[in-house]
């Protein structure tokens, strides 16, 4: 339990996670490597924060989208499974590559519906 505690902090705090450089002006979960992600195992404590930070993050999208167009993508339309699914096929296939960009298709691809 100890050790899953210690991987629960690692996340959050950033450690093991690119910092921001040149290329991209982000840091924190979203740069994790594709390579780190596509080891999990199934209903790991760290798949499942991936999904958790994934659906964060495109939260965090639609804020955006809605102050800026006053539309939003429905993102309660996305499984879990699905989500994940479509998460590790791209970082297997784009092992370099950050969790971030394995994200934005899937959000992309949700429905956008105008916010009232």
């Amino acid at each position: 339990m100890r050790v899953l505690g210690v991987v629960f902090v690692c996340l959050l705090t950033g450690i093991g996670q690119r910092p921001a450089d040149a290329q991209s002006p982000m840091s924190g979960a979203g740069t994790l490597l594709c390579s780190d992600l596509a080891g999990y195992e199934e209903n790991s404590l760290a798949r499942w924060q991936s999904i958790g930070w994934a659906y964060g993050y495109m939260s965090g999208l639609n804020h955006l989208l809605i102050t800026e167009q006053h539309r939003y993508h429905d993102i309660s339309t996305i499984e879990p499974q699905a989500l994940w699914a479509a998460m590790h096929a791209y970082c297997v296939a784009n092992s370099d590559d950050i969790l971030v960009n394995s994200v934005v298709p899937v959000y992309n691809q949700s429905p956008l519906t105008d916010f009232e």
